[in-house]
């Protein structure tokens, strides 16, 4: 599975290197892989993803028979605390996002809600670490070389992607990315709405290069630590500061992405006003069908808090 960094696709903060640089993380987005699908799946999805992370992981990691065990093991947990705790901050969000397509507002309110998206998505990775964790401090020296060979294969098409590229080319791929995650939800974008999204391309700096470097930078502390045998509560905490705050990255780059936040806001918030009522409605509906999807996989949990 190849990711695509966000920051091309109108994120002002992108994801890393093309397989590698979140794959990690990725383990830890339990509940983006239902995210990231059409909603007809999702559920069939989710109620897999401890073999799919577990597949993922052992890709990754060349997990063991036990390992991969003990793995799969703690991501059910996992999951199930995902489906308790967290699934209806992520169906309630939904919700609201549905309501911002019929009725846009400003840029302050649209800021304030990707805001709460990003805490929420950075709780849900926060509390994956513990089983991310346990299961990098079980790997053997062997393990630990593949990680790092994974790790170089990864930059290598990063880089390819991304920072070997020609700009015009570069520019062709970042704009039609963007304008493909739009039209996921509102359907085909008319050429005026199309402008737009192209404005908003070219005034979001490209933050490729930045990225690459902080995720080679966690990269190589992370292989130090397991060669140097760390144990699972040292690899938790180093994890939490890399993956869920911003205290690793060069200051600047920082600044920048909270000022791409703010382009980005402007820019949506110019853009919702000219939808058509058939792409409001769409989009309005996609939003809502997904938290319908969503709200089936808390119907085992409610029925155990039936009397």
């Amino acid at each position: 599975m190849r990711s695509v960094p966000a920051e091309q696709t109108c994120n002002p903060h992108p994801p890393g290197p093309s397989r590698g640089g979140l794959t990690l993380r990725r383990i830890a987005f339990v509940v983006l892989v239902s995210f990231a699908t059409a909603c007809s799946v999702v559920g069939a999805l989710y109620e897999r993803l401890d073999l799919l992370l577990g597949l993922e992981a052992r890709e990754w990691l060349d997990l063991d028979e036990t390992q991969m065990h003990d793995f799969r093991r703690a991501a059910r947990l996992r999951i199930e605390e995902n489906r308790r705790e967290e699934l209806p901050e992520y169906i309630a969000f939904l919700e609201l996002a549905a309501t911002r397509v019929e009725s846009p507002p400003d840029a302050a309110t649209l800021q304030a809600d990707a805001e709460k998206l990003r805490l929420l998505l950075r709780g849900t990775v926060r509390r994956s670490l513990p089983m991310i964790a346990d299961t990098l401090a079980s790997l053997h020296p062997g393990q630990v070389q593949h990680l790092a060979e994974q790790f170089a294969e990864s930059n290598a098409e990063y880089a390819e992607d991304y920072l070997e590229i020609a700009p015009e080319r570069f520019r062709k791929n970042r704009l039609r990315r963007s304008r493909e995650a739009i039209e996921r939800w509102t359907g085909r974008l008319d050429p005026l709405q199309r402008e737009q999204v192209a404005e908003l391309v070219d005034a979001v700096p490209d933050g490729s290069a930045a990225w690459s470097a902080y995720s080679q930078s966690w990269q190589q502390s992370l292989l130090a630590e397991l060669r140097a045998g760390a144990d699972s509560e040292r690899l938790q905490a180093l994890t939490e500061q890399w993956w869920t705050t911003d205290a690793a990255m060069d200051p600047a780059y920082v600044a920048q992405l909270e000022e791409n936040r703010h382009i980005i806001a402007g820019s949506v918030a110019r853009l919702l006003p000219t939808l058509t009522q058939r792409q409001r409605t769409r989009a309005a509906a996609e939003f809502r069908g997904l938290a319908a999807d969503l709200r089936e996989l808390l119907r085992p949990v409610e029925e155990e808090q039936q009397p």
